[in-house]
C-alpha cells in the first residue's frame, strides 16, 4: 500500500490506479479535501467554506488536522487500501448539535443517487454490506468512452463509535450542496469522548450491490442475466462509430457467458437493434475483474442520440449495480443471434450495471487556409475538395493552384481537408565586373540572376536567368607610343676640338 505524497500545493492519495485513476487531495489550500477523476476534468472539494487553517501532522498513511477555528473538532484522512479511504471527524467535547455538516463543491452534472434504505432493501431482496444501506453513488452525467461506467465514487453510510467502543450507524444525507452526518441523539447523550464520526469514500467503478430480487418473490439471488437480455439507457456525449470495444465486471465460475449488445431508443423503451458481429465471451472468473469483448454498429450515433446498451446473456451473467438509471429486460432464450428488435415491455428497473464500452468518435475535420504572393501568370489543377495556393515572386509569374484532398479512414471516418501552402522565395542577385588589360582593353560584365521559388511541400519550381556581356576593345594603335599623336625630339651634342653643333629632327 502506497505512502501519502506531497507536491507544492498539498498532500495527496493516487486510488484506483488499475482502474481509472483518482487523485485524493488532503488539507489543500481551497478545501478540506478533494477528489478528481479523468485527468482532472471533473472534480468534487469537500469543505470550501469554513475555515481549517491550523497545524498537520502526518503518520505514514494517516493525516491529523488540528483547525485553529474549531479547536472541539478535528480532522483525520486516512488510507484503508487503494480502492477506500476513510475521513473522520473527531469531537473532543459535547457538540452543539447531533449534526455534523459539510459543505460541497459540486459541479454541474455530478449525480448523488441514494441506494436503499434497510427497509426498501427488506421489501425488494436486495442483501448489502451495512455501510451500502442509505450510502449514495455518485455518477457523471457523461458515460462510456473514457468515461467508463461513469461512476465517480461512493460514499458509504458512516459508523460512529465513543471512547468505550460503543457503536452506532449515522444517517447520511446529501442535499444540494450539504452533507450531513446524523447522530442518534439518545446515544449520543450517553457517549464518552472523544466521538469519531468515519465516513468511507470509495473510488472502484463498479457498482456496490450484488444481490436483487427481480420480481418480489422473496428470494434474493446474486445479481444475473439468465437467457435474457438487460439494457441501460444512455445518451450519447459525443458521434460514436466504428469498431467497440465492451467492458462487463464478472466475478463468479460456473457457465457464465454473453455479448454486448447496443439499441435505438423508441419513445423511451429499447427499438431496434445497431449493433452487429457481437462476440461472444466467457465471462466465468476465479478473480474478480474486467472481462472485454468487442461489436461494431451499423450506423454512427449522433452526439445527444439516446440508446441502449448493456448484455445478452446466452447462458448467465453475474455482476455488480447500483441502484440508478433505467434499466429493461428481454427474453432471449427463444432466439439463436441477438433479436432485431426490443419487444418484451415489461418492468422496469433503477438498475446500472457494472458495464462500459469504448469507442471511436466519428468527427469531421476542416481546414481553410488562404494567402498571396503577387502573381500574374497562371496554372491551375484541382482535385476532391480544395487546397489554393498563390504566389509571387516579383517577375511576371503567377502560380495560382488548387489541390484537393479528400481522406476517407477506415470505420466510417471521413477527414475532408482543405489546405493552402504558403511558399518562401529566395532571389539571388549577384554581379561581376573584371577588367582586364592585355595589349588591349577586355571588360567582362557578368550579370548572374537566379531566382527559388521552394515551398514547405513536395513542389519545388526554380527559375534561373544566366546572363554574360562580354565587350572586347582593341585599341587602335597596336604601339601605345604610334597610337598616340605626339612629336618627340632627338637632340645629340658632340664636342671634339671645337664647338660642331649638328641638330636633327625626327618626325
Amino acid at each position: 500500500m502506497g505512502k501519502l505524497q506531497q507536491d507544492r500545493s498539498s498532500l495527496f492519495l493516487d486510488q484506483s490506479v488499475r482502474d481509472s485513476p483518482c487523485r485524493v487531495r488532503l488539507t489543500g489550500k481551497d478545501s478540506l479535501f478533494s477528489l478528481s477523476r479523468w485527468s482532472g476534468s471533473v472534480s468534487l472539494s469537500f469543505g470550501t467554506e469554513g475555515d481549517y487553517r491550523g497545524k498537520t501532522y502526518v503518520r505514514g498513511n494517516e493525516i491529523l488536522l488540528k483547525p485553529q477555528e474549531t479547536p472541539k473538532t478535528h480532522h483525520v484522512f486516512r488510507r484503508l487500501d487503494g480502492d477506500r479511504f476513510e475521513y473522520d471527524v473527531v469531537l473532543l467535547r459535547e457538540p452543539e448539535t447531533n449534526v455534523v455538516s459539510i459543505d460541497l463543491s459540486v459541479p454541474d452534472g455530478l449525480e448523488f443517487f441514494r441506494q436503499p434504505s434497510k427497509e426498501a432493501a427488506r421489501r425488494k431482496g436486495i442483501r448489502c454490506a451495512p455501510d451500502v444501506l442509505d450510502s449514495y453513488a455518485v455518477y457523471w452525467k457523461e458515460r462510456n468512452g473514457r468515461f467508463k461506467t461513469g461512476k465517480f465514487c461512493h460514499i458509504y453510510r458512516p459508523r460512529i463509535r465513543d471512547a468505550r467502543g460503543r457503536e452506532v450507524w449515522g444517517r447520511l444525507d446529501i442535499t444540494g450542496r450539504l452533507m450531513t452526518v446524523t447522530i442518534p441523539e439518545e446515544w449520543l447523550a450517553d457517549a464518552a469522548y472523544p466521538v469519531v464520526v468515519d465516513p468511507v469514500i470509495g473510488t472502484q467503478t463498479r457498482g456496490a450491490l450484488n444481490t436483487i430480487d427481480w420480481y418480489g418473490e422473496g428470494d434474493p439471488q446474486p445479481f444475473y442475466l439468465e437467457l435474457e437480455m438487460g439494457l441501460s439507457k444512455f445518451t450519447a456525449v459525443s458521434a460514436i462509430a466504428g469498431l467497440c470495444t465492451s467492458y462487463i465486471y464478472s466475478y463468479m465460475d460456473g457457465d457464465c457467458n454473453g455479448q454486448a449488445v447496443l439499441f435505438s431508443d423508441s419513445s423511451n423503451f429499447p427499438g431496434t437493434r445497431i449493433s452487429r458481429d457481437e462476440a461472444i465471451v466467457d465471462l466465468d472468473r476465479t478473480t474478480a475483474g474486467w472481462v472485454s469483448s468487442t461489436f461494431s454498429l451499423s450506423r454512427a450515433i449522433a452526439t445527444g442520440e439516446t440508446f441502449w446498451y448493456g448484455y445478452n446473456a446466452k447462458i448467465s451473467i453475474n455482476t455488480y449495480y447500483d441502484v440508478a438509471g433505467t434499466f429493461r429486460k428481454m427474453w432471449t432464450e427463444n432466439y439463436t443471434d441477438v433479436p432485431q428488435t426490443f419487444s418484451d415491455y415489461g418492468d422496469v428497473w433503477n438498475v446500472i450495471m457494472s458495464a462500459y464500452f469504448t469507442y471511436t468518435s466519428s468527427v469531421n475535420y476542416t481546414r481553410t487556409c488562404t494567402g498571396n504572393a503577387g502573381v500574374t501568370d497562371s496554372a491551375s489543377r484541382r482535385a476532391g475538395v480544395a487546397r489554393v495556393t498563390s504566389a509571387s515572386v516579383g517577375a511576371e509569374l503567377a502560380i495560382n493552384r488548387c489541390v484537393g484532398i479528400k481522406r476517407v479512414g477506415s470505420g466510417s471516418v471521413s477527414v475532408d481537408e482543405i489546405k493552402q501552402t504558403v511558399f518562401s522565395y529566395f532571389r539571388t542577385l549577384t554581379d561581376f565586373l573584371d577588367v582586364q588589360r592585355i595589349s588591349g582593353i577586355v571588360q567582362r560584365l557578368i550579370r548572374f540572376c537566379v531566382t527559388e521559388a521552394q515551398p514547405q511541400g513536395e513542389t519545388v519550381r526554380r527559375i534561373g536567368f544566366s546572363r554574360f556581356v562580354e565587350s572586347f576593345f582593341l585599341l587602335i594603335e597596336r604601339m601605345l607610343p604610334r597610337m598616340i599623336l605626339k612629336k618627340d625630339e632627338l637632340v645629340i651634342v658632340s664636342r671634339i676640338t671645337r664647338e660642331i653643333e649638328i641638330r636633327s629632327t625626327l618626325v
